[in-house]
């Protein structure tokens, strides 16, 4: 059989391969970069939504709580702030009750009274309920907090440490994962306390 030799049959010479390695290597490289930044990008993205996650549950929990803080439909409960709860503005700490069964009692180891704490040791959101919760009552609302703030205003719109003053509360809640950090604050009417 006799070979013919044409115009595409022969080889890559080592300029072509050398050329064509060098742009497949580029090309490459800059899947490779996308692909990182992409990584990176969605792995904030998560950190960022955790964080705030855990904000909007523990918001919406406490401001459910705290919307109720005072009713007292027989006005004989004594519903209200906790007095010994608001010892400085702005606090970690609060403790509200209502009459919930409308009986006429706030029941101090029920969930008539509810405390909220922020925990900087392990960094949460806790709530318990009862006048005096123990070490082993408080539960844990949200992770990865590193602020809370409650400060005390009255009708006016001015800071308070008098209980009986207390018409609004406003809630600053922090919290940060992977140094990606967030901050909500929000004012709750106290729509049931000293009318």
């Amino acid at each position: 059989m006799r070979y013919l030799k044409g115009k595409y049959d022969h080889g890559f010479t080592l300029s072509e391969l050398l050329v064509s390695m060098t742009i497949s290597g580029l090309v490459m490289v800059a899947i490779y970069s996308s692909y990182v930044s992409q990584s990176k990008a969605s792995q904030i993205q998560g950190d960022v939504t955790l964080v705030q996650q855990n904000l909007r549950a523990g918001m919406y929990l406490m401001v459910e709580d705290i919307r109720m803080a005072g009713y007292d439909p027989t006005e004989n409960a004594g519903a209200s702030i906790i007095s010994g709860s608001i010892t400085s503005n702005p606090q970690s700490t609060i403790q509200v009750s209502w009459d919930s069964n409308e009986d006429g009692v706030i029941s101090s180891g029920t969930s008539e009274v509810i405390n909220y704490q922020w925990d900087n040791t392990d960094s949460t959101l806790e709530r318990a309920e009862g006048l005096s919760p123990t070490s082993s009552s408080w539960e844990t609302v949200a992770e990865n907090i590193t602020g809370l703030e409650f400060t005390f205003l009255n009708s006016s719109g001015t800071t308070t440490t008098n209980a009986s003053d207390v018409r609004t509360i406003q809630i600053t809640l922090q919290g940060s994962n992977n140094g990606h950090s967030r901050q909500f604050t929000t004012q709750v009417l106290c729509r049931n306390l000293n009318l």
